[in-house]
């Protein structure tokens, strides 16, 4: 009797710990115990009532919790301390580098600034190029519809055909300011957005239809000191800025078209933008 006070008293304490395995001697006392008790028939069980659970049965339904507690720890992968193991998490896929092409749909990474990570998802359609820009192209090289940053140290420039020695914007503020004070552009109000988890402001414009620069040089939308950037040309007279605060600095993205560009593609362009995740 000493043997079945001392195997109640393991079992007890196993249930109320919930373990996922069990000692040796537990699982051989309970089948050493189910071995010894008499069974009852089976005209006992007969009755319109449920009788009070008998020790037998109490034992065969321990061992089946048992033999269910073995097998759940048999998924457990990894062996941790006492026996136990670790769940193992799936890791999380990583989109692809934006390739030059065309592109299949799906979630890209690009990196157009040192330092930082941009992940766009982009539809059916879509051509990618030199890791910071993609468009959508009615024919070769005529991009209806452009996507590109996001870009740093720019600013709009004070004459678009004499661009270099632009000076970089000190803030989101300062960006607007320098697009507002163009005479010769049309510009909207600035709109509060949040793109990618940073906060700052959208605003659009147009240049003429006859942007061009009589010395020869690109006509510069956006500009860095040296002068590059990007330029309006052709038809491409439609843009849409993104200006961000990243961690002080004014981030750009922008999203340009042709007037003639399909309304849906358009829409793309700024989905590619507004649904984008930035990580410096």
């Amino acid at each position: 009797m000493n043997e079945d006070r001392d195997l109640d008293r393991l079992l007890d304490a196993w249930f109320a710990d919930g373990p996922a395995m069990a000692h040796d001697r537990v699982v051989d006392g309970v089948a050493s115990r189910i071995s010894r008790q008499r069974q009852l028939p089976a005209w006992r069980l007969r009755s319109w009532r449920f009788p009070a659970m008998s020790s037998p049965l109490k034992l065969v339904l321990i061992g089946a919790a048992l033999v269910a507690a073995l097998a759940a720890g048999a998924v457990i992968v990894g062996g941790g301390p006492n026996g136990l193991g670790v769940m193992t998490p799936t890791p999380t896929p990583v989109p692809p580098p934006l390739p030059n092409g065309n592109l299949a749909p799906g979630a890209y990474t690009a990196h157009p600034v040192t330092g930082m990570t941009w992940t766009i998802t982009v539809p059916d359609g879509w051509t990618g190029s030199d890791d910071w820009f993609l468009s959508y192209d009615l024919a070769p090289d005529t991009h209806a519809v452009s996507v590109g940053g996001p870009t740093e140290n720019e600013n709009a420039p004070a004459d678009s055909c004499a661009a270099a020695g632009t000076a970089p914007a000190a803030s989101v503020d300062a960006f607007v300011a320098a697009v507002q004070a163009r005479d010769d552009w049309t510009v909207s109000a600035p709109v509060d957005v949040a793109v990618g988890g940073y906060s700052g402001s959208r605003i659009d414009l147009e240049v003429p239809a006859d942007a061009t620069c009589s010395n020869g040089h690109d006509y510069m939308v956006l500009a860095m000191p040296d002068g590059t950037g990007y330029r309006a040309h052709g038809q491409d007279r439609l843009f849409r800025l993104w200006i961000l605060d990243v961690d002080g600095r004014p981030i750009v993205i922008f999203r340009s078209r042709y007037p003639n560009a399909p309304a849906d593609r358009v829409a793309e362009g700024d989905a590619i933008v507004e649904t984008s995740v930035i990580r410096p």
